[in-house]
């Protein structure tokens, strides 16, 4: 499948600037983080430190790389944003809907984990994969299509702030 180059790189965008800025909250909230690392009850907690570190960086080297164009940049963020649908899921499977997700989505700490999160990162690693594995067309980007992909990216962070903020109130709703 051939993709025009636009899409490749407002996807490789979207996905990139969502990584990097959950790698930024993380980095700059690591206690927060780690206790939401241990809360998962997935790993050892002698190995909690060492992942609330490495967590956000592979996010944004694999964001990094990604924005350069590697192919292995989407895989990466896919295989993350698997394992993290693979811990949250785990855990909802024991019953621990309660635990903060550690996604720090702009920021915010507190958004008990869900089914929905399962099928979002699901979702983005098969956008990922989708693109990593796409041939690029090598059309050239005009003016227009810079300003496009800046509309695109944007459009993209809004539309995850809304539904990621929508869903645990509709899931509170409820009857």
């Amino acid at each position: 499948m051939t993709a025009d180059p636009f899409m490749a790189i407002a996807v490789r965008s979207a996905l990139a600037a969502l990584l990097l800025a959950g790698a930024w909250h993380k980095l700059r909230d690591r206690a927060s983080f780690r206790q939401a690392i241990e809360d998962y009850r997935l790993l050892p907690s002698i190995a909690v430190p060492a992942a609330a570190l490495l967590l956000p960086l592979a996010e944004a080297a694999a964001a990094v790389t990604a924005l350069l164009g590697s192919r292995l940049g989407l895989v990466a963020i896919a295989g993350l944003l698997l394992l993290y649908a693979a811990g949250i899921g785990i855990n909802l499977q024991r019953g621990r809907r309660h635990i903060d997700c550690g996604c720090f989505a702009f920021g915010k700490t507190g958004q008990a984990i869900g089914p929905f999160m399962v099928w979002r990162n699901m979702l983005l690693a098969a956008f990922a994969l989708l693109v990593a594995q796409a041939d690029v067309g090598a059309r050239p980007l005009l003016w227009l299509d810079w300003f496009g992909l800046a509309a695109a990216v944007a459009s993209a962070a809004i539309l995850y702030g809304i539904v990621d903020t929508a869903m645990p109130r509709m899931r509170e709703m409820r009857p």
